[in-house]
């Protein structure tokens, strides 16, 4: 059902919404449902009360869930273009964005000034073309680093944009939308697929970074679980690894850009009915076109190529970043502050419900037997957190009075009728072992005894069952119970209703 789903919103919204946007927020909403009822009521308890569910309930559940996916992932995927501007460096003009978009634009130039140094100094040409390579794809032209943004994704982008201003005098935020429309399904779609794989990795990254953020102090504020918190915690690598995963993908995509300016940008002056120019004129014809389509003057006006300045002299040491990359410095020292909270900070206190006695293996839970108890959060994990989760249940193991009760202890919450006036007796040898595979506690089943003569036990609830052994443990009414123990040398059958 889940993967039909998925594959009618692929077809309704498209593969790019499905890889792009909900998928990342799909991981998260599992991820943060599973931690939420991991420090509430446990995971498995969880996971045990709702195979217990109606199916019509189970699939209402399903839908609602994905349905909130969707909306959350169609107003990211909106908000894609916004994202990726982020990444690349356009902030806000306000202090302190301004100083520090500053301060990293600058490290960025001295970057492209020591790869110059080394380009220059490389014992062999081979080497020297290396880092010319590297230089080009990650910085722009030295004729273009009036244009050099703060982080490298948005460096590694703007040097693709320019290419084609520096290459041929085409601006590529003009033409682009005129060039679009007549490249074939082939030419675009590595284009398109490394876009797709960036806009992933960046979301991912996003996600990431938050759910850190927001499960950390929750749950340093909340409980002692260590794993959980180191778990949530490794979001921070993890956006990092994702963002430079980002940065291979862009590498990629501003490759695929230069190609198809190099090679389709003839095409669109056939489409604009103009002459093909000879090589010497091509920077002039697209330069009078850019001005047509951006400040709408004649192409009958001259056009002059922008002055651009002189490329600064190389940098013969490495730059050091003064300012390193906030976010990351941020959310790691954030992290590590919480976890020396949690190591110094006194164990925290929560409330359980206990048995106010011992009690019995398979017995009913009344509100008399239940009382609330303060207790360290470490002798609380696993435990049932609220005392509704408890009356009106019974547990397959023993209780000891003022101790917590394990909520993977605790069986489905049944009509009392069927445990009124009953006895807990265990079924061994249950054929057909498929059926007993598949039994659950909580299960109402027919229970047929033959021997001499055949018993047939309806409505009997299933307290407890072993899948590997073979045996079930029921409840038959204690009136019954001389019948059903005299049966000797018996086959028990236990039928079930098929859902």
């Amino acid at each position: 059902m889940f993967g039909a789903l998925l594959q009618a919103i692929g077809g309704y919204f498209g593969r790019a919404f499905v890889l792009g946007a909900l998928l990342p927020i799909l991981v998260i909403e599992v991820a943060s449902l599973a931690l939420a009822l991991e420090i509430t009521r446990g995971l498995g308890a969880s996971l045990d009360d709702w195979t217990t569910l109606p199916a019509g309930l189970q699939t209402i559940s399903v839908l609602v869930a994905v349905l909130l996916a969707v909306v959350v992932a169609y107003v990211l995927h909106n908000l894609s273009f916004a994202i990726t501007r982020l990444f690349e460096g356009y902030w806000p003009s306000r202090q302190p964005f301004r100083w520090l978009r500053n301060r990293r634009s600058e490290f960025h130039k001295r970057c492209w000034r020591y790869l110059e140094h080394r380009a220059r100094t490389a014992p062999t040409p081979s080497e020297q073309n290396e880092i010319y390579a590297l230089q080009s794809s990650l910085y722009p032209p030295p004729a273009h680093l009036d244009k050099t943004l703060p982080t490298r994704l948005g460096n590694i982008l703007r040097a693709s944009e320019v290419y084609a201003y520096d290459r041929y005098g085409i601006d590529s935020a003009i033409i682009w939308t005129r060039l679009r429309p007549i490249l074939s399904a082939e030419a675009v779609a590595p284009l398109e697929e490394s876009k797709l794989t960036r806009d992933f990795m960046l979301l991912m990254s996003v996600v990431s970074g938050a759910f850190a953020l927001v499960w950390c102090p929750l749950l340093a504020a909340l409980t002692d679980r260590w794993e959980l918190f180191l778990a949530c915690a490794a979001g921070v690598p993890l956006a990092w690894i994702f963002y430079r995963n980002a940065l291979q993908s862009s590498l990629a995509y501003g490759e695929f850009v230069r190609a198809i300016f190099d090679l389709h940008r003839k095409e669109l002056l056939q489409q604009l009915g103009r002459p093909i120019p000879p090589t010497a004129l091509e920077e002039e014809e697209w330069l009078k076109l850019t001005r047509f389509f951006s400040k709408n003057l004649p192409l009958s006006f001259p056009a002059r190529k922008v002055a651009t300045l002189p490329a600064p002299p190389p940098l013969l040491t490495k730059p050091r970043d003064p300012v390193p990359f906030v976010g990351w410095t941020t959310t790691a020292a954030a992290v590590a502050a919480l976890s020396l909270w949690m190591a110094v900070s006194p164990e925290s206190q929560v409330r359980v419900p206990v048995p106010r006695h011992d009690v019995a293996a398979f017995r009913l839970l009344g509100e008399r037997d239940v009382a609330e108890k303060s207790v360290d959060a470490v002798d609380a994990r696993g435990a049932a957190r609220s005392a509704a989760a408890v009356v009106g249940r019974y547990a397959v193991e023993p209780l000891h009075a003022l101790h917590p009760v394990p909520a993977q202890a605790l069986a489905p919450r049944r009509d009392e009728r069927l445990l009124a006036g009953r006895v807990a007796v265990t079924v061994p040898h249950v054929r057909p072992w498929a059926a007993a595979e598949r039994l659950r506690r909580g299960d109402v089943v027919s229970l047929t005894v033959v021997s001499r003569r055949t018993h047939v036990f309806p409505r009997t609830l299933v307290l407890d069952a072993d899948p590997g052994a073979g045996w079930v443990v029921v409840a038959i009414p204690r009136s019954r119970l001389e019948e059903y123990s005299s049966a000797a040398h018996a086959t028990y059958v236990v039928a079930r209703p098929i859902r």
